[in-house]
C-alpha cells in the first residue's frame, strides 16, 4: 500500500511539473508583438556585462562616446523574448505597468556607466531563450530613441544552478 501511495504521489508531482512547463510555454505564446524599433546612434552603446540567474539580475554597460549628454528614461524600458525571429513583449507578473523600473541615469560625453536591472520583481522567472532589454533615451533632451541589448538564458545550468 505504501508503494502504491508513493507511486501516485510521484505521478501527481510529475504531472504538475509537466503542466507548469506547458503553461509557461503557452503563456509565452500569447505575448504581443513588440512595437519597439531600436535606434542606431553613433557613439552610444548598451551591452550586457553579465546575467546572474540566481539573483535574477542583468548588469548593463552604457557607453556614451559622442559629444551629447544622454539621459536614460526611468519610465520606458522592458524585456522582450525572441521567437521565430520576432520580438515579443513580456508581461509583468501581475499584468500591470510599473514605474519607474530603473533609476533615471545621465551619461555625459565620454562616460560609461553600469546599470543593474532586477527582472524578478517585474517578470518573475525567465525561461530558456533569447531576450533583449531596451530603454528609451534622450540626447540633450531633444532627440528620442530606443537602445537595446540581447542576452540568452541557455538551459538547465542557468535555470537550475544547484545541479550544475
Amino acid at each position: 500500500m505504501r508503494k502504491y501511495k508513493l507511486f501516485i504521489g510521484i505521478f501527481i508531482l510529475v504531472g504538475v511539473l509537466i503542466f507548469g512547463a506547458i503553461w509557461h510555454v503557452r503563456k509565452a505564446d500569447n505575448l504581443a508583438v513588440s512595437q519597439i524599433t531600436l535606434t542606431e546612434w553613433d557613439g552610444l552603446t548598451l551591452e550586457v556585462k553579465s546575467v546572474d540567474y540566481r539573483k535574477k539580475t542583468i548588469t548593463l554597460l552604457i557607453t556614451n562616446d559622442n559629444e551629447y549628454t544622454v539621459r536614460i528614461s526611468p519610465f520606458f524600458c522592458g524585456i522582450e523574448r525572441k521567437k521565430d525571429s520576432v520580438w515579443y513583449r513580456l508581461q509583468t507578473v501581475d499584468g500591470m505597468i510599473h514605474w519607474p523600473m530603473i533609476p533615471g541615469v545621465r551619461i555625459h560625453a565620454g562616460e560609461t556607466k553600469e546599470l543593474p536591472f532586477i527582472w524578478s520583481k517585474l517578470y518573475g522567472t525567465l525561461g530558456s531563450g533569447t531576450y533583449r532589454i531596451w530603454f528609451e533615451f534622450y540626447c540633450d533632451e531633444a532627440d528620442i530613441g530606443y537602445m537595446g541589448a540581447e542576452f540568452a538564458i541557455n538551459g538547465w545550468k542557468e535555470l537550475f544552478p544547484l545541479f550544475s
